[in-house]
């Protein structure tokens, strides 16, 4: 009987730890292709749809490095319903990602605070 209990005491625990198991990745790992070569960014504001795009270098540039070692990772217990922002990024002007602060690569997110905050500092760089 007491073997019996710690084998489905031992089963509850695996099935509770993988259940919590989260694959981190960096954003720089999940982008297909060089962050260095963005050269345009397109931002649709999720509240108003306002669209803005950006191709000052120097922006673009701080907002690569902003987010290349954000983690992207896939959070089941998440219902998206809107999104505060939407970013494109473009690679010689194709179109080479999309993403919104709710969902990158197909990984549902909670709206991350550091991808706001570096969204929106893109958005008011002067």
């Amino acid at each position: 009987m007491k073997k019996i209990i710690y084998i489905l005491l031992c089963i509850s625990v695996f099935s509770l730890l993988s259940g919590c198991n989260t694959d981190y990745k960096s954003f720089s790992e999940v982008y297909h292709g060089n962050l260095n070569e963005i050269n345009k960014i397109g931002v649709t504001n999720g509240q108003n749809g306002e669209n803005i795009v950006i191709t000052e270098q120097k922006a673009i540039k701080k907002f690569i490095s902003d987010i290349k070692d954000s983690k992207v990772s896939q959070n089941k217990n998440t219902i998206v319903k809107g999104w505060l922002y939407s970013v494109t990024l473009y690679n010689q002007d194709k179109k080479s990602m999309s993403f919104t602060t709710s969902e990158i690569v197909g990984k549902t997110n909670k709206d991350d605070a550091q991808l706001v905050t570096a969204i929106e500092t893109l958005l008011n760089y002067k």
